[in-house]
């Protein structure tokens, strides 16, 4: 007995094989047939575009050459004008220069003081027109309504210092000097004390307004 059976035993060729089943297509285990997707691609957009940028810096340019040239303009009518309005400042009081170029160089500060101090208002306004476009619309009527309000109260805290204030305090304090010493008071020490009991002022009536 042939354990094999050989006589039984099939011999395939092998082109007889059965041919390999073709895959199946992934759509057929979709139910929804598959459609070309568009992809969005997001391009990362700098938060403010270069031509927007471009202008704030144009009309920003534009309105820091408006300040100097305001500035500038006062800044030469004070200086051709200081022997003129310097009297109403040193209140006759007796000053004193210790140098032959300090008296160019007081005249140079005290002019671009004033020169600033009578600009203040419109560059406040030049500043305003470019901040105004980008503020909220609650923000634009707060700012719109305090600021002239902050501007009047600093001129009458200024006004209260150079009319009361400091000539109050410093007849008390050449007084005081005078018991023992000469007292000899420099320009720059007197337009330092001036504004020092001025401007300070200016601020702290403006406090009100802070605190709301």
């Amino acid at each position: 007995m042939d354990p094999y059976e050989e006589g039984k035993r099939e011999y395939l060729s092998p082109l007889d094989k059965k041919e390999a089943e073709p895959l199946t297509p992934v759509e057929a285990f979709v139910e929804v047939p598959v459609e070309t997707i568009e992809l969005d691609v997001v391009v990362n957009e700098p938060l403010f575009p270069i031509a927007s940028l471009l202008e704030h810096l144009t009309e920003l340019r534009k309105q820091i050459i408006k300040g100097l040239f305001v500035f500038i303009l006062f800044f030469i009518i004070v200086f051709s004008t200081i022997n003129i309005w310097f009297p109403y400042v040193t209140r006759g009081h007796s000053l004193i220069i210790l140098g032959p170029l300090e008296v160019v160089k007081f005249y140079m500060t005290i002019s671009t003081t004033l020169a600033f101090g009578l600009s203040m208002p419109f560059l406040v306004h030049f500043l305003w027109s470019f901040v105004k476009p980008g503020l909220k619309e609650e923000e634009s009527r707060f700012l719109g309504l305090y600021a002239p309000v902050m501007l009047v109260l600093f001129l009458l805290g200024v006004a209260f210092g150079y009319f009361i204030v400091n000539p109050l305090s410093y007849a008390f304090l050449v007084s005081v000097g005078a018991t023992n010493f000469d007292v000899m008071v420099s320009a720059n020490e007197y337009m330092h004390f001036l504004v020092m009991t001025t401007i300070p002022l200016g601020l702290l009536f403006e406090l009100p307004i802070v605190a709301l």
